[in-house]
C-alpha cells in the first residue's frame, strides 16, 4: 500500500510498501525508521531546510544516501538545482526513489556505494546523509578518503549529518578526553568541529541545526567571509512541520 505524506506541510510524498531491514548496527533501515519515528525525519527536515535555503537555483547537489527520499523531494523544492544526483546501495529504497524522483526531470538516481562514489564528480553542494558520522569517528579516519575527494572540487557547502546528539553526555567525556574544549552545551560541539575542519581540509563550520538525536553541520570553505556560526535548535514536537502523514 502507498502511504501520502506532506514534507514541509506543502510537498507531496508519496512512500511505496516496503521491507524493513535490519542493518550492521543492529538498527533499522529507512522504511522502518520512517514508519515508526516520522517525527524524526521530520526534524531532520526542518534541519536540513534551515541549512540550505539560501542557495536555492544552485547548479549542482550530490545527495549520496538518497534513502527513501524524504530529502530528496525536501532538496528539489528548497533548492530548485539544475541538476540533481542521488546515490542509494538499498534495493527497496532504489525501487522508491525512482518512484518519487519520477515527477522531476533534474535528477539522476544510481546505485552505488559512498565509499567508492562519493566525491568523485564534482557538485556544489554536497548534502551528506552519513549513516555513522562523528568528529571522533572521522578523526580516527571513518569517511576521510571521501571527504577529502569532495574538498578536492572546492564546492560552495557540505551538509554533514552527525550522530553525536544522540548520547551526548556520552560524547562530552570522550571528546574532553581527547583535548576537544566541549561542554553540555550542544552548540559548544560547532566550534571544535570547525576548529578540526579548518585545520585539515581548509573548510569552517557556518551553520548548526540539531535537535535530540542529530547535528546537521554546513561546512564552507574558509576563504568566504567570516561570520559567527548560526544555530537553530529543532525542539520536540516540531517534527510535524518537517514531515507528516496525510490520513
Amino acid at each position: 500500500m502507498i502511504t501520502k505524506w506532506k514534507i514541509l506541510e506543502k510537498y507531496d510524498f508519496e512512500l511505496l510498501a516496503g521491507e524493513p531491514q535490519i542493518m550492521p548496527d543492529g538498527d533499522y533501515s529507512y522504511y522502518q525508521y520512517l514508519n515508526k519515528r516520522w517525527q524524526e525525519t521530520g526534524k531532520n527536515v526542518l534541519c536540513q531546510e534551515f541549512l540550505l535555503e539560501e542557495y536555492k537555483g544552485v547548479s549542482i547537489i550530490q545527495e549520496p544516501f538518497g534513502g527513501c527520499g524524504v530529502f530528496s523531494v525536501a532538496l528539489q523544492n528548497i533548492l530548485q538545482p539544475k541538476h540533481h544526483y542521488i546515490g542509494e546501495l538499498d534495493d527497496d529504497c532504489m525501487s522508491q526513489l525512482r518512484y518519487c524522483m519520477s515527477p522531476y526531470p533534474n535528477t539522476t538516481v544510481n546505485k552505488e556505494d559512498a565509499h567508492e562514489t562519493l566525491g568523485v564528480l564534482p557538485a556544489d553542494i554536497y548534502v551528506c546523509d552519513f549513516p555513522f558520522f562523528t568528529l571522533i569517528q572521522h578523526s580516527a579516519g571513518k569517511w576521510r578518503k571521501e571527504m577529502e575527494r569532495m574538498v578536492a572540487h572546492k564546492p560552495k557547502a557540505i551538509i554533514i549529518t552527525d550522530g553525536s546528539s544522540c548520547r551526548w553526555h556520552f560524547t562530552v567525556p570522550n571528546l574532553i578526553a581527547r583535548g576537544y574544549n566541549v561542554t553540555n552545551d550542544r552548540e559548544s560541539y560547532a566550534s571544535v568541529f570547525s576548529d578540526y575542519f579548518v585545520e585539515h581540509y581548509g573548510y569552517r563550520v557556518t551553520a548548526m541545526a540539531y535537535h535530540g538525536t542529530c547535528f546537521y553541520i554546513k561546512i564552507e570553505p574558509c576563504n568566504e567571509e567570516i561570520k559567527p556560526i548560526k544555530y537553530k535548535k529543532i525542539i520536540a514536537g516540531e517534527g510535524y512541520k518537517g514531515l507528516k502523514p496525510i490520513k
